[in-house]
């Protein structure tokens, strides 16, 4: 039986992985772009990754990074020279796109994009210093590892969902840059925030 509030924790998990943010305005911009299953590799990736992170957090390495300024640093420069990356790939990605096409963030992308998504780091150290206990056990960072995972794997299709079903109303090559562009701003606007913050 895990040691803290579990409801509270896991209502805290559905907005975090719920609401717009970096993940989620790429899991709608890959729906629109590539349908619901083949966009759905980076919504796994990104539940598993975001489960990872919190683990990881909740062992000490949340610590780590308060503790050592120049960690974060750096990894607010890779953050965003990878954001910028992003935007860049989205923005200029055009019209919808064949099964073909290869050019996606898949599974290992989105476990990847967590470890420098500012919002999900945010997200874990909120988590770990405010619904864990001060010295957590194994099976308490792992259960909440778990239920973090299995929000994220509800959440994310969601999101992946609303822009399949924008495929037929994108299917206007103008429409579909003119939402690539839209798609883009709002991914930075959701992230630079809190990472320039």
């Amino acid at each position: 039986m895990p040691d803290f509030a579990v409801l509270p924790f896991a209502l805290f998990c559905l907005i975090a992985t719920g609401t717009p943010g970096p993940n989620n305005m790429i899991n709608l911009a890959q729906g629109v772009r590539l349908g619901f299953w083949r966009a759905f590799p980076f919504a796994l990736g990104t539940g598993l990754g975001i489960a990872s992170l919190l683990i990881a957090v909740s062992l000490g390495l949340g610590v780590a990074f308060r503790e050592v300024p120049v960690l974060q640093v750096v990894m607010k420069g890779v953050t965003l020279l990878f954001l910028l990356y992003l935007a860049w790939m989205i923005a200029t990605s055009g019209p919808l796109k064949t099964e073909g096409d290869a050019r996606r963030i898949g599974f290992f992308g989105g476990v990847a994009f967590q470890w420098i998504n500012p919002k999900t780091w945010a997200a874990a150290m909120t988590m770990a210093t405010t619904y864990l206990p001060t010295d957590p056990s194994l099976a308490t960072v792992l259960s909440a590892g778990a239920i973090f995972c299995v929000i994220g794997w509800t959440t994310q299709p969601v999101w992946i969902g609303f822009g399949t079903a924008l495929r037929g109303f994108l299917s206007d090559p103008a429409r579909a840059r003119a939402f690539n562009l839209v798609m883009a701003a709002l991914l930075l606007a959701a992230t630079l925030p809190v990472l320039l913050g």
